[in-house]
């Protein structure tokens, strides 16, 4: 739901610096797993596409999620599959 007194997520929000923060914070770790970081690669192409899925799984990996598992509302699997 929208909250019309709640500011817009971008600079100004209180959590933009916390994902600010998580988004260095995972691109660190990526380097340091020798991973390709989304700044070194030229956004459209098919190595972004691939870099930038990665890039978000390792995101929901840090916050505590699953990727891979299944969600009861996922109804085509493609959670299981990757």
């Amino acid at each position: 739901m929208d909250n019309e007194n709640e500011p817009k997520f971008g600079p100004g929000h209180p959590r933009y610096l916390e994902s600010q923060a998580l988004g260095i914070s995972v691109d660190a770790v990526r380097k340091a797993q020798g991973k390709k970081s989304l700044n070194d690669l030229i956004p459209g192409t098919p190595e972004f596409a691939i870099a930038e899925e990665e890039f978000l799984r390792d995101v929901l990996r840090a916050l505590g999620d699953d990727p891979d598992a299944m969600d009861d509302d996922d109804e085509l699997g493609v959670g299981a599959a990757g």
